[in-house]
This record gives structure tokens, sequence and C-alpha cells, in this order.
């Protein structure tokens, strides 16, 4: 992360000239750096990609599906805090129409983040904040240690449900449980390099 530098309201933040690499947390205004190669081989839009392909659908009934995005800025109202998260999703069956705008003002149900130089970030501010607007399911992976880790809401605060390295092959991930995922690409493997 670069310097933050203060500022006073949300509408200040909305007013600003290249807001699409900064985020609102606690009055400060904090810019984002940019995405280094270990990031991007597990970037958002990798696992855009591999989730999207089998979440977009929606069932006969109208119910399921997901709307997935990446590298995308959130409104968190009860904090008053804007956050970009590498991914977030939505439950179509809840939310019909996609999410847009900026910042985006519908919480998500699902926000994956990519832990590297935000470790520290990742690990408070953002499951805090997310715990905060009622979000049912956070990943974390970790670039260094090729770890998924998978926390579910529970009583206002999230507890780790799982822990996957890429050798664990497929499973059935929450809240993704309808299909099986593999958890090396997930990880940003390429199974053509192996």
């Amino acid at each position: 992360m670069i310097a933050a530098r203060k500022i006073q309201t949300i509408h200040d933040f909305l007013a600003l000239a290249n807001p699409e690499f900064a985020e609102l947390i606690d009055g400060q205004i904090v810019y984002k750096s940019m995405l280094g190669g270990e990031h991007a081989s597990m970037s958002a839009s990798v696992l855009r990609s591999l989730l999207g392909r089998f979440f977009k659908p929606k069932r006969s009934d109208g119910s399921g599906g997901w709307w997935i995005q990446p590298e995308v800025s959130l409104f968190y109202p009860k904090l008053e805090r804007i956050l970009q998260a590498d991914i977030a999703g939505w439950k179509r069956e809840l939310h019909p129409s996609k999410p847009l705008g900026y910042p985006v003002k519908i919480v998500p149900n699902w926000v994956c983040e990519i832990c590297h130089t935000t470790q520290k970030k990742d690990t408070t501010t953002v499951p805090e904040t997310l715990a905060a607007h009622g979000v049912s399911h956070y990943w974390l992976i970790y670039v260094e240690t090729e770890n998924l880790q998978i926390f579910a809401l529970k009583d206002s605060h999230y507890s780790l449900i799982g822990s996957y390295f890429k050798d664990d092959g497929k499973k059935r991930l929450p809240p993704f449980e309808s299909l099986e995922l593999d958890v090396a690409e997930l990880l940003g493997n390429d199974p053509l390099e192996d």
C-alpha cells in the first residue's frame, strides 16, 4: 500500500480525479500499489474465469447463479469504508440485477482477497468490514504458501472452516458447494505448465 491521506467524507473521496486505485478506510484515502507478478499469477480475473463459467447461468426456475466481478470497489455504509475487493460475488437469487456503479453499493455475499503485499489489511480491516456487513463467506489466498483459507460468518465473526493447498485436488468449497473446483487452478497453477 502507498501512504494514506486524510479525507473528511465519502463525498470527498468520490470527487477524486482518479479513485480507481484508492480505498477509503477510517477517514483516510489509501492508494493501492500496482500488482506484482505473484499477485497477477493468482489474479482475480483468473478466479473470475474459473468461477464465472460455473456460476453464471441461472437455473430454469430463475434461482441459482452468481455475479462474479474482479477488482471491484465496494461501499460498506456501516463503517463508511470503500474497499477494492480482488474478487466479489453476489447470489443472483438475492440480486437479480448485476451490481453496477462506482462504488458498488450492494454488499456482496462472498469476497476473496489475494494476500501478498496487503496481508495486514486482508487479515484485519477487510474481515472486520465484511463481518459488520454480513458477508457470509471470505476467502484468503496466500501467495507465498499457495494456501486458500475459507472463512464463514458465525455470530458476527469469521471462523476458519477450511484450509487448502495446491495438492488437495478437487473440492466442494463453500459457498460454491454445487460443484467440485480444482484447488490448484484456484491457486493460479496453470495445468499446461505442469
